[in-house]
């Protein structure tokens, strides 16, 4: 692209505006000091630098912010464009090139940033395997169990074998229902429970308690304006649905509550979306602790206890996987192959050894099998297990049960607006299926 006139400014300017959206509009910015503030502090330095003209600029601020954090496909893609503006083809081809090796999609032809790559070998070969990376994947490993049809927006499920039933979280309604095998829904949460939306379920057989997090989201219905930012992890009967304990966040500051995970002794331990917090509520505990504080990790989401319960695997959706130690709370990053991108993950659950993940902050949308080291720090090998199916569609958080993952597959998020309105007048039902991780064949 030429370097004069108004073209190479508006374009840049375009480019900057495109590429300030994030990758998932719920992930929060990091305020302290480490990789990740400094991977967000450098791709702002590098989108400023593009809407003032200075390419170049933007080009080296952003390869320092993909040094700090590896593997991030809006940053891969951000290095692409900005090579491509600056008339560096081969290098926009390289970072495509990671993209792509990343199992993600792209269609380059409606892509304004990309339509203009001069034909050839390179950009043929590139577009065949971005076209690769859209096939179906894991048909015959996805099942679907249940479909519902009302707009509450389900978000986590549970199952209640004791009593043999299904339970539900409804973040708009903000309940929790009981659900049949053939799909039939009835009420299960108390009606003076007075809670929040409900997202991340965890049912402790061991002990037969109902833990639940919750959180003043914009799609939540009839929210006051205290209510909004706000949170709590609930404490149920599973017998009778009854809320026998509350736990607010140690601080006033605005919180998410979103998943819940259970360690062998019966601490619970939350993740706050809003505020990056990691929370833990000690066995027979009365209040919630901070286990990482805010600042560390952006939008941290699906989270497992390690087995020995020793150490906790977080997804933060805008760094990847996180080791934190229960020791004293340290933070470490896993490393992982060169082709992996394990952003945007919102549901972990652990499986025979392995983590099952659910990436839905990326394209495609996908069920992911990770191979960790034996000291659970790195990942060693990354599967794709299901993507580009009709079912799975904002995949959320789920269970592991008889050997199956069993999740919300196909989720409603996208179906409300800001003011816990439908945007959508008929959605497309919520999806809970199985999936079964070593039945196929592997991609």
């Amino acid at each position: 692209m030429s370097e004069t006139g108004g073209g190479w400014r508006g374009a840049a300017a375009a480019l900057a505006l495109v590429l300030a959206t994030p990758l998932c509009a719920g992930a929060q910015e990091p305020v302290a000091a480490g990789d990740l503030a400094a991977f967000q502090r450098l791709r702002a330095e590098g989108l400023e630098a593009a809407g003032e003209g200075d390419i170049p600029l933007a080009r080296a601020r952003l390869a320092q912010a993909d040094a700090r954090l590896p593997n991030h496909a809006g940053l891969i893609l951000l290095r692409a464009r900005t090579a491509h503006l600056d008339g560096d083809e081969q290098e926009a081809l390289r970072q495509l090139g990671r993209y792509a090796a990343a199992g993600l999609t792209l269609d380059l032809g409606a892509d304004r940033h990309f339509s203009g790559l001069t034909p050839g070998p390179d950009q043929a070969a590139l577009a065949a395997r971005l076209a690769d990376n859209a096939r179906a994947v894991g048909q015959d490993r996805l099942t679907p169990l249940m479909r519902l049809n009302a707009p509450v927006l389900i978000e986590s499920v549970a199952f209640d074998g004791r009593r043999g039933r299904w339970l539900a979280s409804s973040v708009h309604d903000r309940t929790i229902v009981a659900l049949t095998a053939e799909g039939a829904v009835s009420p299960y949460l108390a009606e003076d429970a007075d809670a929040l939306g409900v997202l991340g379920l965890a049912l402790d057989t061991e002990r037969d308690v109902l833990w639940a997090a919750t959180a003043g989201l914009p799609q939540v219905r009839g929210l006051t304006p205290e209510q909004a930012n706000a949170a709590e992890l609930l404490k149920i009967d599973p017998a009778t649905g009854a809320v026998t304990a509350r736990f607010s966040p140690p601080d006033d500051a605005d919180h998410a509550f979103g998943d819940v995970a259970l360690g062998p002794d019966g601490a619970v331990y939350v993740s706050d979306s809003l505020s990056g917090q990691i929370l833990r509520l000690p066995p027979d505990g009365e209040t919630l602790q901070t286990l990482v504080p805010a600042g560390v990790l952006g939008s941290p989401q699906g989270i497992i206890v390690v087995e020995d319960g020793t150490s906790l695997i977080v997804a933060d959706y805008s760094s990847g996987l996180h080791y934190v130690s229960l020791t004293d709370g340290a933070v470490t990053r896993l490393s992982a192959p060169d082709d992996a991108v394990l952003v945007g993950i919102d549901g972990l659950i652990a499986l025979n050894g392995d983590i099952l993940a659910l990436q839905n902050g990326i394209q495609p949308h996908r069920v992911l099998r990770l191979t960790l080291s034996g000291a659970r720090t790195s990942v060693t090998r990354v599967e794709v297990l299901a993507a580009n199916l009709d079912d799975l569609n904002e995949p959320s958080t789920g269970l592991a049960l008889n050997g199956d993952l069993v999740f919300v597959s196909r989720t409603q998020w996208r179906a409300f607006d800001g003011e816990g309105q439908l945007r959508i007048p008929e959605p497309a039902p919520t999806v809970i299926s199985r999936l079964t991780p070593n039945q196929g064949t592997r991609p």
